[in-house]
């Protein structure tokens, strides 16, 4: 089980969680069965945490998984990305499925930019970084 108890360490973190929605176990378990390989610590947040819209229109947490190439169409990340979130200003997040760790995606280049090991730490860091802004 993955210590998302460390968000609460965030100074606003109320705030920023109010509108997160969690996602039905059904979900879950649907989500898991299309991914093998989803990373554990992504699924229990949806459970345990939600999704939706983070903070003041800052960041959306998708409820589901997106194929990169549903927003970015046939371009060099097809098949290998899959969308979690965006900043709602074209940067987007998700997980590279060859390695499950957590990358990054701007729609002026769609190239995938590793920037967390993990679900948990790249959401404690956006989640940090959305707070300094309020």
């Amino acid at each position: 089980m993955t210590d998302y108890g460390r968000l609460n360490d965030i100074q606003g973190i109320d705030a920023l969680l109010k509108r997160l929605v969690s996602v039905s176990s059904e979900k879950a378990v649907s989500s898991r069965e299309q991914h093998p390989g989803l990373p554990e610590d992504y699924v229990e947040f949806l459970l345990r945490i939600g999704a939706g819209e983070v903070g003041s229109q800052n960041y959306m947490i998708y409820t589901g998984l997106i194929p990169a190439e549903e927003i970015y169409g046939e371009r060099k990340l097809v098949g290998r990305v899959l969308l979690f979130g965006d900043d709602l200003c074209g940067f987007a997040a998700g997980f590279d499925t060859q390695t499950w760790r957590v990358v990054e995606v701007d729609t002026e280049d769609p190239t995938a930019v590793d920037v967390a090991p993990d679900f948990a730490t790249f959401i404690a860091q956006k989640f940090s970084e959305i707070a300094s802004w309020q």
